[in-house]
């Protein structure tokens, strides 16, 4: 008898531990038929419910997936409602039951996730391989933060949606390049994202260093402080090692679409496989107020415009 109780309590304590319910919420992809509009009819889900798992709660986290020849996950949005029950409309094929949800926050990537790039990234994920008939999917535990992480890297406009997942790779991942200690680690991230940003948009006077146009992006709020080296590849946090971009030019950079010549220190190269009309929003030569480390542009002209050369 005595066996059996202190064995029973412990069983169930372990019990109450694997079932403990978590604040996290859930990160899902809705798909929808291209209607000959583009991605941009993806912000119809702020307008209309669109379907969704049936396990959504509202502040569920949805990425976008658009079929057809622009296939791929063009679009990240907030759910606004609980899933509710009903029927699809003409954009799906069949009359089976299906959940809908009201969306809100929609952001329109400039860098879309491609399906080859899911299959290539996740071998073992099965699920790319037949994608036919699929109106939503709840994505498994595995893969969240591993595409979260993904998808920020392209879509820095991202980052705030996808933060529950990101803290987790972010934390993981830092030891390796710093202390070992997490808590250290931490502090160091918050401390990049509170004063190197700032510093750098300030320095720039709330212009993109690449942009052709004259256009004030800090008083729209959206001007971004980019590293020439990656924080991950231990590059620092230093203004000679930034730049201050637009949400385009930083995602096209980071892409390898255009690097800075490291011996000139200013002036820009463009892939010459960049389509005509984005290579005419580029200027000549970096509008930049500090001087560039030479050491930094030759690791990105290296390692990163090199590679998509390559491509």
């Amino acid at each position: 008898m005595r066996r059996q109780t202190r064995t029973t309590p412990r069983r169930a304590q372990e019990s109450r531990r694997t079932l403990k319910p978590t604040t996290r919420p859930l990160l899902y992809i809705v798909f929808r038929r291209d209607d000959g509009r583009g991605p941009s009819q993806l912000k119809d889900a702020e307008r209309e419910p669109w379907t969704a798992p049936r396990e959504t709660q509202p502040g569920g986290v949805a990425l976008f997936y658009l079929t057809g020849p622009k296939r791929g996950i063009w679009a990240i949005g907030r759910a606004a409602t609980e899933a509710a029950p009903g029927k699809p409309g003409k954009w799906a094929k069949g009359n089976r039951p299906a959940y809908f949800v009201q969306h809100t926050n929609v952001i329109l990537f400039s860098s879309p996730i491609t399906l080859d790039e899911l299959r290539n990234r996740f071998p073992k994920w099965t699920f790319w391989n037949n994608l036919r008939g699929r109106r939503a999917h709840l994505l498994p535990e595995e893969y969240r933060a591993q595409l979260a992480r993904i998808v920020a890297e392209k879509n820095p406009s991202a980052r705030d949606l996808l933060s529950p997942w990101l803290s987790d790779t972010e934390e993981r991942e830092q030891p390796r390049y710093d202390s070992g200690r997490r808590s250290v680690a931490t502090v160091r991230r918050l401390v990049r994202d509170s004063t190197f940003g700032k510093l750098v948009r300030q320095e720039s006077g709330g212009r993109c260093a690449a942009c052709a146009a004259d256009t004030d992006y800090e008083g729209l709020g959206i001007l971004q402080a980019a590293h020439i080296r990656p924080v991950e590849e231990r590059g620092p946090d230093e203004l000679g090692n930034a730049l201050a971009l637009c949400p385009n030019h930083h995602a096209l950079f980071d892409e390898g679409f255009w690097t800075v010549d490291h011996k000139d220190g200013r002036k820009i190269v463009l892939q010459p496989t960049l389509p005509p009309e984005i290579k005419q929003t580029f200027r000549g030569a970096l509008r930049c107020n500090w001087r560039l480390d030479p050491k930094e542009l030759k690791w990105h002209g290296d390692n990163v415009f090199r590679k998509r050369s390559k491509l």
